[in-house]
């Protein structure tokens, strides 16, 4: 998760995403091959395939960048995870059930199925949902990627609806409820319609 970061970097090379305005959450990632090809998303949405050069160097003795390129170009974000894994063929859906954790975690609107961690449980089905796949947020527990989101609300602009296991704590770790088992989550979307005559509350993640 990045906010403010127009570059995706790794070792020597990047792939551009488009500029971010101040104080947005997005989530940010890329997956390619040295030499080859390369599918950079915002939020779950490709926004470029190309790289800045031809290839990617691989050694070991080349920097891993994030935030910045070298001692240039560097980024005023804030960064709340870095999630690296080395499968290139993203076998399993790797990337959607990471995406789909952080997705919940921070409420970001993706535009595919939110997977659990099993590669099998569904929390948030598009094909289902069609019409509500905007703004969508939720809670749940899924023990095997570490998720134990008890309060949310959509990180999208406008008023936002908050959901809570319990009362509303200041923050999700202030929340002391619990989740009687793996696997529970409850999710919500809606249709993009006019939320005039929503009170607006504080909170934070």
């Amino acid at each position: 998760i990045a906010v403010g970061f127009n570059r995706m970097l790794i070792c020597n090379s990047w792939s551009n995403v488009p500029a971010v305005g101040s104080n947005e959450i997005l989530m940010q990632s890329i997956q390619g091959t040295s030499g080859g090809t390369v599918d950079t998303r915002v939020n779950g949405t490709t926004v470029n395939t190309s790289w800045n050069t031809g290839s990617v160097l691989n050694s070991g003795s080349q920097p891993f960048n994030v935030g910045g390129s070298t001692n240039s170009n560097l980024s005023a974000s804030r960064i709340s995870e870095i999630i690296v894994f080395p499968d290139i063929e993203n076998s399993a859906n790797q990337r959607q059930r990471v995406e789909s954790y952080l997705g919940l975690k921070y409420g970001i609107t993706l535009p595919f199925n939110y997977l659990a961690a099993d590669n099998s449980t569904v929390f948030w089905n598009i094909n289902n949902n069609a019409g509500f796949n905007n703004n969508i947020a939720g809670i749940g527990r899924d023990d095997a990627s570490g998720l134990l989101q008890k309060q949310a609300k959509s990180t999208n602009s406008g008023n936002q609806v908050i959901f809570s296991n319990g009362t509303i704590a200041t923050s999700n770790a202030d929340n002391t409820s619990t989740f009687t088992a793996d696997k529970q989550f409850l999710v919500w979307g809606d249709n993009n319609d006019n939320s005039a005559g929503l009170t607006k509350v504080s909170y934070f993640y």
